[in-house]
């Protein structure tokens, strides 16, 4: 599967009302978190190679959120 990543300043929800829920490895070249906000939740991947990206997939319910971020996380998903 593979969902639909965009810049992240198009996403629907200003940065300083997110909220981390979940997360991977910082430690790695991409990481990825799990965001919540006013009832809506998505990802953002960041990618810490030269130049630094950061990208947004979503918004979801969270139950559709929370199966995408399973496949993510376990490879099936990008």
């Amino acid at each position: 599967m593979v969902l639909s990543w965009q810049d992240e300043t198009r996403s629907t929800c200003t940065a300083e009302r997110r909220r981390v829920l979940f997360h991977t490895c910082a430690c790695l070249e991409t990481s990825y978190e799990f965001l919540g906000v006013g009832g809506m939740y998505g990802f953002r991947r960041i990618r810490r190679s030269a130049p630094k990206a950061v990208a947004y997939a979503g918004p979801w319910q969270r139950g559709r959120a929370e199966k995408l971020w399973l496949l993510l996380i376990n490879g099936q998903a990008r």
